[in-house]
């Protein structure tokens, strides 16, 4: 495996990445509540976005400031864990000769994003009731995500 295709694979994890957060991004605009996805995600990782000070203006600046760091934050552990899954699954198919295309990146997102997506929620101890999506709405989304990844993986063959 060259360093060129585990490169391309990287960037093809941050494609998927960006199209699981366009998804959610646009489903949560859809029920009115922007960034509501990230931000229960946020919540469930680092605790609440918020903090509670007697002085209103100063309040908002801090939550202001909390807020951005956090959806920073959040965003950039999105991309690098989905950036490394994808590298190490290239990484794998090349070893074993198995192509990535649009059929197995889409499989690759259905199980194996989902799967990562299911263990980081269980080892993590997040409960599902916390706002964050469900496993049937990640799933979606990661096949979704997957497909591209594969598509962008098979354009460069």
């Amino acid at each position: 495996m060259t360093s060129g295709r585990l490169s391309r694979g990287m960037r093809g994890g941050f494609l998927a990445a960006a199209t699981v957060a366009v998804f959610y991004f646009v489903a949560d605009l859809l029920q009115l509540a922007p960034l509501a996805t990230p931000a229960a995600l946020g919540h469930a990782l680092m605790g609440p976005w918020a903090v509670e000070l007697d002085f209103p203006i100063v309040a908002q600046a801090a939550n202001g400031a909390l807020y951005g760091a956090k959806l920073f934050s959040l965003t950039a552990i999105h991309f690098l864990a989905f950036g490394v899954v994808t590298a190490v699954v290239v990484a794998l198919c090349d070893r074993i000769a198995l192509p990535v295309n649009v059929v197995s990146g889409a499989v690759l997102g259905l199980v194996g994003y989902t799967a990562a997506f299911g263990i980081g929620l269980a080892l993590l101890s997040i409960p599902s009731a916390a706002g964050v999506p469900g496993v049937g709405s990640a799933a979606l989304a990661n096949l979704m995500g997957g497909g591209i990844m594969g598509f962008y993986m098979q354009m460069g063959e």
